[in-house]
């Protein structure tokens, strides 16, 4: 898995962290590679899970791995997956 940056100085990269850990919505958007208005939509249709501490949206590790895992399957099912 490849390492994203962090902005926060305490957590190094979001690879090292466990898959519990939450991520804000840039961090995710860095994780899927994805822009905010498109993780909104994701967000919006209920196919990536967040939590909301206080004002802040959060996403975990877990719901971006599971999300790209629905994708994958979703490609496998398809015929689209691999070359």
């Amino acid at each position: 898995m490849e390492k994203i940056q962090s902005k926060n100085p305490e957590l190094s990269t979001v690879s090292e962290q466990n898959d519990m850990s939450l991520l804000n919505l840039d961090e995710a958007c860095r994780f899927l590679r994805i822009g905010r208005c498109s993780l909104y939509q994701l967000i919006n249709a209920n196919k990536l899970r967040t939590v909301k501490i206080g004002g802040r949206r959060l996403v975990s590790i877990n719901a971006l791995k599971e999300y790209v895992s629905s994708l994958e399957r979703t490609a496998r099912e398809n015929g689209n997956f691999g070359c």
